[in-house]
């Protein structure tokens, strides 16, 4: 052969290889964002399967399997997203999905049971299966951001959070109203597109396990590990589900919050500020979920299609070039909204009745896009180094932990007038204007960081990984 042709032979097949690359990066995409549709899936359904499923006559199944059995899952989670970064998430798709199985057998059967699981498997399951999940779609968008598809993984590891909350609220607003049957069999459906998806991504990821992706260390592992194991310091000092006035809640979550900035420091300002944006966000999310619930159930089917159009431009913001300022413009007006909301007008007047109702649907599509976008920002800042799975279900759980507890003791002995949402809008305003000032800074030092590296010449954090081996 002669050496032209070689050569031109030789370009032809890396060619060929960066084409087929393309089209498997492009599929490897679908599939991870697949798995937003399983996590809808077991949020919509263990809403309405688990939870009634475990009478109030049985509390004793509660806090010993599902309140212990999630940290050991998240735990070995975190193990294997260590040891295989390009290949875990498929597989923990696969696993979350197959988990998720005895949810769909009670969706399809109207009854909200499975005669061969108990209560409390099912309720261990309905903890455990999220977990799965959620790494999952944060891996995979992680893996996608390192592989040039930065933008379409923030797209997937900034849903990851909302898509549940958008599942639990759609799945009660939704029960026994004419549109039920519809949501339940597209709730099915996406769970068989990402049992499909999780095994195309098995079979994709192994072909290209050499191609390199996020490599994440013991460290943050370690650290991501510790922040998961608070998440019983609580259960552990008597902190039952039930609140009581003999529970410090304040000392407790002072404590948790202690040990999560300790290991956010250790982990590096990026963790740490990534933690405490994050962890103040889920909090938010939790507090705020029933009461909106309540306010929405008036008219059921707009308030769901409000939230689906809320999450749909929260995608779309998350693409976004400007995820990272509509992530901070968007929480800081939520959290000074709550505060002129609380100081501005007499709680027991009917004007704050009248505010309210205008104001929840708006405050709800801000909310909505604004934590879409701001995941997707700490997403984006963490995926070079493969963090994200470790802070998302690690650190930030102290942060988020703290928040509940400062809450649940706010609640037992402040006395606050009005109707219930009034004592939400003091620490649910104070904990977005948090996210909002940690985003900022993280962002901030983000940008500094990079003119650093531009002016000094060092870019290593921009260069692609190296390959993991040889073919």
């Amino acid at each position: 052969m002669s050496t032209h042709a070689q050569v031109g032979l030789e370009e032809d097949v890396e060619t060929q290889s960066e084409e087929g690359w393309d089209r498997s990066n492009r599929i490897l995409a679908w599939c991870a964002a697949s798995g937003l549709g399983a996590l809808f899936f077991i949020s919509f359904a263990a809403n309405r399967t688990a939870g009634l499923l475990i009478p109030a006559q049985e509390p004793s199944v509660l806090p010993e399997i599902p309140m212990y059995i999630a940290p050991i899952v998240s735990i070995i989670v975190l193990v294997l997203w260590k040891l295989e970064p390009v290949r875990a998430w498929s597989w923990l798709l696969v696993t979350g999905v197959i988990s998720s199985f005895p949810f769909l057998l009670a969706l399809i059967s109207d009854t909200g049971t499975v005669l061969f699981l108990s209560p409390s498997t099912l309720s261990a399951l309905a903890s455990v299966s999220p977990v799965l999940l959620l790494v999952s779609a944060i891996g995979g968008g992680t893996w996608l951001s390192t592989r040039g598809m930065s933008r379409f993984g923030s797209v997937v590891v900034g849903a990851s959070i909302v898509i549940q909350l958008v599942g639990a609220v759609l799945g009660s607003l939704l029960f026994l109203s004419p549109m039920w049957w519809v949501v339940r069999w597209i709730a099915v459906a996406l769970l068989v597109l990402a049992l499909v998806g999780g095994i195309v991504a098995v079979l994709k990821t192994h072909q290209v396990r050499n191609q390199g992706g996020p490599q994440p260390d013991w460290r943050i592992t370690a650290l991501g590990g510790l922040g998961v194991l608070t998440s019983v310091v609580p259960v552990m000092m008597g902190v039952e589900i039930t609140p009581s006035s003999e529970i410090p809640y304040g000392a407790i979550g002072a404590l948790v919050l202690g040990i999560g900035l300790v290991l956010g420091f250790v982990a590096g300002w990026r963790s740490l500020l990534s933690a405490l944006a994050l962890g103040s966000i889920n909090a938010v999310l939790l507090i705020l979920l029933f009461p909106t619930i309540q306010d929405l159930h008036r008219a059921r089917e707009l308030a769901s299609a409000l939230l689906v159009i809320s999450l749909i431009l929260g995608l779309v913001a998350a693409h976004s070039r400007v995820r990272q300022w509509i992530a901070v413009v968007g929480l800081t007006v939520v959290g000074t909204t709550f505060f002129l909301l609380m100081i501005g007008l007499n709680p027991e007047s009917e004007s704050f009745s009248d505010v309210w109702e205008i104001a929840t649907p708006i405050l709800v599509l801000l909310v909505v896009v604004s934590v879409v976008a701001a995941v997707a920002t700490i997403g984006t800042v963490l995926a070079d180094r493969g963090e994200t799975p470790a802070v998302v279900i690690g650190l930030a759980i102290p942060v988020q932990l703290a928040g509940l507890l400062f809450f649940l003791g706010l609640q037992l002995n402040v006395e606050l007038e009005g109707p219930p949402i009034n004592s939400l809008l003091f620490p649910t305003g104070l904990a977005l204007l948090l996210a909002a000032g940690a985003l900022s800074m993280l962002v901030t030092r983000v940008k500094d960081a990079e003119e650093l590296e531009s002016a000094t010449g060092k870019s290593a954090d921009q260069e692609p990984y190296p390959p993991r081996g040889g073919r």
